[in-house]
Formats: structure tokens, sequence, C-alpha cells
């Protein structure tokens, strides 16, 4: 009689089983963003910075609007900032929808226009981190 899988296979098997399991749990944990220290939004448009807004500061909305080549409206809230309208052909920018955590980012490339969340900046004598 033969075996279907070889102890090969076996190993091969709980080897790829592992990486699943541990890139699951990375990516569960990468969602799991303080949101206490707020994000930063910077505008920019032909690479020169146009504005930069404290999300965590916003009291009521408020619409931006960008001409260029194209025109684009953004509008911020509380938390969150996004492209609500474009004349570009493609609106990719306008479907990227709510920008909410650092490091979110939305471009409107005929535009040359940018949306980029950054966390706020970590004071330079702070400890950012402990190993025991």
């Amino acid at each position: 009689m033969f075996k279907i899988f070889k102890i090969g296979d076996i190993v091969v098997l709980a080897v790829v089983a592992l990486i699943i399991a541990l890139s699951t749990v990375g990516v569960w944990m990468s969602g799991n963003v303080d949101k206490s220290q707020g994000s930063i939004a910077v505008i920019r448009q032909n690479n020169k910075e146009i504005k930069r807004i404290d999300l965590n500061k916003v009291s009521k909305p408020e619409t931006i609007v960008l001409d260029g080549n194209y025109e684009n409206k953004i509008i911020v809230e509380n938390g969150r900032i996004r492209f609500i309208e474009s004349n570009c052909k493609d609106l990719v920018c306008v479907k990227v929808g709510w920008l909410q955590k650092p490091g979110d980012m939305a471009v409107c490339l005929p535009n040359k226009t940018s949306i980029r969340l950054q966390g706020k900046k970590i004071e330079a004598d702070a400890v950012d981190g402990v190993t025991f």
C-alpha cells in the first residue's frame, strides 16, 4: 500500500499553515491602531503643501476646493477626510473613501493632488519602546 503524503509533504503543509496563521494575526493587529494620538492630514498639490489639518480638532465639517488641471472637492470631518468630488476621468481619488488612520492616502494623479494622514510627532526625549 502506498502513502498519499510523505513526511516532507506534511512538514511543508505545517509550515504553510503556520505562515498563513501568523500573517492573519499580523494583518488583524495592524488594523488596531491607537487612534488616541490622532492624525494630521497633509494636502499637497503640485508637490507643494497646501494645508495641514489636525483631524481631532475639527469641530464642524469643512469643504476645501482645489483648482488645477481639474477641480477637487475635499471634505474634512472630525477624525476623517476624503475627496468627495472631482472632474477627472477615472475618479479613483473619490472611490478611495474616508481616510481615518495614520498611513492612509488618496491621490488624484490628473490634478497632482494628494491627501496623506500622518501620526502626531513623538517628542524627541520620549521613550519609543521598552524591551524586557
